[in-house]
Parts: structure tokens; sequence; C-alpha cells
């Protein structure tokens, strides 16, 4: 399995516990945001975890007004955990090549945006049929940030630390300083 595969299959690991929550199964998906952490912690290491460490509880602690105001208080335990591990995956990652990585963010921005969308023009009671439950307009569009705000926020950092921007507006590549 390659590395865009693995980050794939990451992914979607955090997807599942995200489902797994909104419908009240705490327990599952605390194992899986757990699983899906461990597999990232793995397959890149030990090491750039812990010299991460730091990034991952600032961005965690960024997400928490989103998660208190997300109307999810009974589950509130297990998203921040989920927020947890879905930082650190989603930092872990970002640390990959860009190639490994490209083909599941072309994907998760797709789906971002159709979620958003579906969270802003879904009618309450389909969102009962799809559910189980209804859920507040913003409470829907906070949960679509909190699953996709992570990794996306972690994209655009590293996209911003590959391109300079110049005053004038244009972009160019950072040159290597070393010269190597």
């Amino acid at each position: 399995m390659n590395y865009g595969n693995k980050f794939m299959m990451n992914e979607g690991i955090l997807l599942l516990s995200y489902a797994y929550a909104v419908n009240g199964y705490s327990a599952a998906a605390a194992v899986f945001g757990i699983s899906s952490a461990l597999l990232a912690i793995f397959w890149h290491s030990t090491g750039r975890f812990l010299n991460n460490f730091h990034r991952i509880c600032s961005s965690t602690a960024v997400q928490l007004p989103f998660i208190l105001a997300s109307g999810l208080s009974g589950q509130i335990g297990t998203i921040v955990l989920l927020a947890f591990c879905n930082t650190i995956v989603s930092i872990l990652w970002m640390e990959s090549s860009l190639r490994a990585i490209r083909d599941t963010m072309t994907i998760l921005m797709i789906a971002f945006l159709i979620f958003a969308l579906l969270a802003i023009t879904l009618p309450p009671r389909l969102e009962v049929f799809l559910i189980g439950k209804p859920m507040e307009e913003i409470s829907s569009l906070l949960l679509v940030l909190l699953i996709f705000g992570p990794v996306l926020a972690a994209y655009g950092m590293r996209m911003q630390r590959k391109l300079l921007i110049r005053p004038s507006g244009q972009m160019m590549e950072r040159r290597n300083t070393l010269g190597l």
C-alpha cells in the first residue's frame, strides 16, 4: 500500500469515527478515532509526533469554541477526542510528499464543498431521515468545519510554506537558501 492510499484510509477512518459520534456511538467513535491517530503516528514516526505536539495541541485548542457551539453537548468528550485525533492525522500527513497527499486532498476539498452546501440547504425533515435526529443549520455547518477544517488548514499552511507571496502579489517557489 502506497502513502496515498494510507492517507486516504486514515481520512476514511476519521470520517467513520465522526459518523459514529453523531449517531451517539461514543465508544466506536473513540476506537476508530484513536486507531486513525495511532496509524498516522505509526506510518510517520513517534519523533515527528513529538516534534509537532505543540502544534497539535494549539490546533485542537482552536477547535474548542466550535465544538462548544456545535450543539453536540452530549458528545462533547468524544468530539474533543476526535478533534485531537483529526489534528494528529492532519498535521502528520502534511509532512509527507505532495504527490502522496494530492489525490486525497482533491477528494477532501470537493467533499467539504458538498457537505457544506448540504448542511446549509437540507431541510430539517430530510436531516431526520438521514442522520436520525434534527440538527440546526449552524450546528451541521460547524460539524462539517470540525471534520474537514484541520486537514484543509494544515494543507493551506503547507502550500503557504511552499510558495512565497511577494508584496506585488506574485507567487514564487521558495528557493533553497543552502544551495543544495
